[in-house]
């Protein structure tokens, strides 16, 4: 076996997937404790650093206690006090250099002495003598000249640089403050030297202008922004934190030094290099992964030694299944080995029983197949025969081949298992009636009528009827004579009954297999559906007859356009009316047809396609002196391309000349009847008056009724006069800016007697003032029907209310009534000429002209009136009016 085959073997998988494993969890484990071993090492030098910069923040602290405290012993020694009150540069320079001889100092870096006197002014430097003064006086020798306090800080000297700085005042014998004495220690590379022997830590000093370090080296790396915000607020959140300067790693911690006025003076970095914080971790981490390395190494020799005796049981059983492949069946499998491989063997064993029972079923199987085969040749042979004649009975139901009803019974009759067949179709006098036949005497057509109209017992004719033997039936004993033994019968059913049948004979008694009857009954439907679509297509072409004829004798035009805008049928009234050719007009655009601009014709497709419900009123047009009126409606086919709209043109030309004559009849008629009825009004007025004499009580009431209907009269006169106007559009309005609540107050006070009368009170809802632009003798004439109506329909002791309401752009006025009410289904007309409700016409009089004249004089301001009732409790009506021109 070659180096392919040993890396394919499962002995060598299992001994490398151990040996990996085990590596891994070596691994694993090393970079576990190097991470424990890690972080406890940073921990432990963090808080060294921690504890370091506490320690340099203290010595900073006590080193700036140590120069306070110097400058104070100075400050209070009685010769430097005369020194400095008599300004005497010399014997103050000596006395300073004894106190440092006498008493040394503590303090690390290079030592100063400034002497100022009581304004701040220097007097004397003593580390560089009275050289290089400076501009301004320091913040802290201001501050104990003025509070007579000794101050300590950190600062920056002009030529010290950094120092940690204390200041003592200077009193005189009368106590007054006659100058300060700073004491300075310079923190410079000394200083830091020692605080990292001291700390045993890096320690560099940033202030904002230098770098301060132990070693010039260092410097030249570092700059005062070498450490980044993020750094120092990582650095300020957890005490210390690993940064990078200049290319190397660093453990670091901060400590920030601040002045007097809390401005930042300097920073103290404190730091370690990260590989000496790690370089006991690294030894620990090398070590591990060699004993890791060892201990794989020793894992792989173990591992290949068991995997290779674990896998000779699984070889013996690769050895038996090769054998079970080459139809060895009779050897059995052996079973020895781990449990696993004994369950394994079992299997295998089982396997080899079954296949070879599999083996001895399928060589029994084979000679059943064999013999089925036969059969299905046989069945197939006679799908096929069916099959042709399904297809020439198709093609004679659809005319690709001649015959029709004879050619399907032709194909039936040249089954091998037919000797004759028929289509009978019911007669309208619920008859059968034999409408093809083939291979079947008159003799024989006859008893098969005979019996499918009398019925066999127990089968009816609308579920089909089948009868094997003839001969075995007393219904059918008769028909052996005519040469039929069996027969069958198939259905074609319509919803009012039966149809027809499809019936199939045979000389001997009948054998009707599930193929046969399935293929009999595909017969029946295609039958009857080439019988229906015959059927159809008559109708179908009776009705186009009767359409075509409809709209040749229709008096008005119709016009079918469709999706396009395209006209694709004109009649010939649509031709006279339009006065153009139906040739001519097929196939252009509407818009070139039709006698209406392009938005009129627009509007009228939308109304077709898109109905809102409810009547529309149809769009006017003159042509050619003609006053025609269209309308359009959607047009439905079930081929999208020929759906559109259908246009109806009416000629109105004779109707509007009737309705000016009809017009012009009233107009004369009223006018003419006006003046004798107010000479008559003028003549009952008098005798009412008692002008012409004293009148008797009979007198009287015999005046009051001629009074009373010489009014109605007049309004019923007035009434036809104004619906004469509106319908000739003769009616014109005056509008100007009125106030709608006067005209209110007014109408209410003139039908005030009559509301008296009937016991009913008046309420108003009416502001001050109420402006619109309407005419106002028109606004009190709507008022004045609206109230009219309010007091005839409420009963006696009733209450009707009146209010007037301003709703930007409208005024809206509205009457209440607690009266009968008017049902719903009647609301819809209320504003029809002549029309009452059915209340109103068994109650009261009137001619039903008031509310439509009120809707038309309403329209004519712009606004529009309504009504709103439930039909048993009272009635509202309500109109508006613009308050602006419009």
């Amino acid at each position: 076996m070659g180096l392919h085959g040993a890396v394919r073997s499962l002995g060598f998988q299992i001994a490398i997937a151990m040996s990996l494993l085990i590596v891994a969890i070596g691994a694993m484990v090393v970079w576990q404790v190097d991470a424990i071993l890690r972080d406890n090492e940073m921990a432990r030098y963090t808080e060294r650093l921690v504890r370091a910069r506490d320690q340099l923040s203290q010595q900073l602290a006590t080193d700036r206690e140590l120069a306070v405290t110097g400058a104070a012993v100075l400050a209070s020694d009685m010769a430097m006090r005369e020194a400095i009150a008599e300004r005497n540069v010399v014997r103050i320079l000596q006395l300073a250099s004894a106190y440092y001889q006498r008493t040394g100092t503590a303090l690390a870096g290079s030592p100063g002495l400034q002497v100022y006197d009581a304004t701040g002014a220097l007097m004397l430097r003593a580390h560089s003598p009275l050289q290089g003064r400076q501009q301004t006086v320091p913040p802290e020798v201001t501050l104990a000249l003025s509070t007579e306090t000794s101050v300590g800080t950190l600062r920056q000297d002009e030529v010290l640089g950094l120092t940690i700085s204390g200041v003592a005042p200077v009193l005189g014998e009368d106590g007054q403050v006659i100058g300060a004495i700073e004491a300075l220690t310079g923190i410079d590379r000394t200083f830091i030297l020692a605080q990292e022997r001291l700390l045993g830590v890096q320690v560099s000093i940033f202030t904002p202008s230098e770098v301060l370090v132990s070693a010039p080296d260092r410097a030249a790396r570092l700059a005062a922004d070498a450490i980044t915000p993020e750094q120092r607020e990582r650095i300020t959140e957890e005490g210390a934190a690993v940064i990078e300067l200049d290319g190397a790693r660093y453990l670091a911690s901060l400590h920030t030094v601040r002045g007097l006025d809390e401005s930042l003076v300097a920073a103290a970095y404190l730091g370690i290099e990260e590989r000496a914080v790690l370089h006991g971790v690294n030894n620990v981490r090398t070590r591990a992964m060699e004993s890791t390395l060892v201990g794989g190494a020793v894992a792989v020799v173990l591992a290949s030694g068991v995997a290779f005796l674990a896998v000779r049981p699984i070889r013996e059983l690769v050895h038996a299944a090769r054998r079970i492949q080459s139809n060895d069946l009779d050897t059995p499998v052996a079973l020895n080995g781990p449990r696993e491989v004994l369950e394994l063997a079992a299997a295998l064993e089982d396997l080899r029983v079954a296949v070879r029972q599999t083996r001895d079923a399928m060589l029994s199987a084979n000679r059943d197949l064999a013999l089925r085969f036969d059969a299905s040749a046989a069945s197939l042979s006679e799908a096929s025969k069916d099959l042709a004649v399904m297809h020439g009975i198709l093609a004679a139901l659809d005319g690709d081949a001649p015959g029709g009803l004879a050619g399907v019974t032709d194909e039936l009759a040249g089954l091998d298992w037919v000797d004759g067949a028929a289509i009978v179709l019911a007669t309208e006098e619920g008859r059968l009636s034999a409408a093809a036949t083939t291979q079947l005497t008159p003799s024989a057509m006859a008893a098969l009528l005979a019996v499918l109209e009398g019925g066999v017992r127990g089968q009816r004719l609308e579920a089909g009827i089948a009868v094997w033997d003839t001969t075995a039936t007393p219904e059918t004993q008769g028909m052996a004579s005519a040469g039929i033994g069996g027969f069958v019968t198939q259905p074609m059913l319509e919803p009012d009954g039966v149809a027809g049948v499809v019936v199939v004979t045979t000389q001997t008694p009948l054998r009707l297999t599930p193929s046969r009857s399935e293929l009999l009954r595909s017969v029946t439907l295609e039958v009857a559906a080439m019988l229906e679509r015959t059927e159809l297509a008559g109708e179908v072409e009776e009705n186009r007859r009767i359409a075509e004829s409809v709209l040749r004798e229709m008096s008005d035009g119709v016009l079918v356009i469709d999706h396009t805008n395209t006209c694709r049928v004109v009649n010939p009234a649509a031709a006279r009316i339009l006065g153009q050719s139906r040739l001519q007009m097929v196939g252009q655009f509407a818009e070139d047809i039709l006698p209406l601009g392009d938005e009129a014709v627009a509007t009228l497709r939308r109304r077709a396609l898109e109905p809102q419900g409810g009547p529309v009123a149809p769009l006017i047009a003159d042509l050619h002196g003609r006053h025609l009126a269209i309308s359009a409606g959607p047009f439905v086919d079930a081929d999208p391309e020929r759906a559109g709209m259908m246009v109806l043109i009416r000629d109105l030309s004779a109707e509007a000349e009737a309705d000016r004559v009809k017009q012009d009849f009233v107009s004369m008629v009223g006018h003419e009847l006006r003046t004798p009825l107010t000479l008559i009004r003028t003549t009952i007025d008098l005798l009412h008056e008692g002008d012409a004499g004293d009148l008797s009580a009979t007198q009287r009431r015999i005046v009051e009724v001629l009074h009373a209907n010489t009014d109605r009269l007049m309004v019923l006169i007035n009434d036809l006069l104004d619906m004469s106007a509106i319908d000739s559009g003769r009616m014109q309005i005056q509008p100007a800016i009125v106030d709608v609540a006067e005209a209110v107050r007014a109408a209410v006070e003139d039908a005030q007697p009559a509301a008296l009368a009937k016991q009913h009170q008046f309420t108003l809802a009416v502001p001050e003032a109420a402006p619109a632009w309407a005419d106002r003798r028109r606004v009190v004439q709507v008022l004045a029907n609206l109230l009219s109506n309010a007091i005839k329909y409420t009963p006696p002791g009733g209450t009707i209310q009146v209010s007037v309401r301003v709703d930007e752009p409208w005024v809206d006025v509205s009457v209440r009534d607690s009266g009968i009410g008017i049902p719903p289904e009647e609301q819809t007309h209320l504003f029809e000429k002549f029309y009452r409700t059915s209340q109103g016409r068994r109650t009261t009089g009137g001619t039903g002209l008031g509310l439509a004249i009120a809707r038309s004089l309403v329209e004519l301001h712009g606004g529009r009136i309504w009504c709103e009732s439930d039909g048993h409790s009272g009635t509202t009506f309500t109109f508006t009016l613009p308050r602006w021109e419009i």
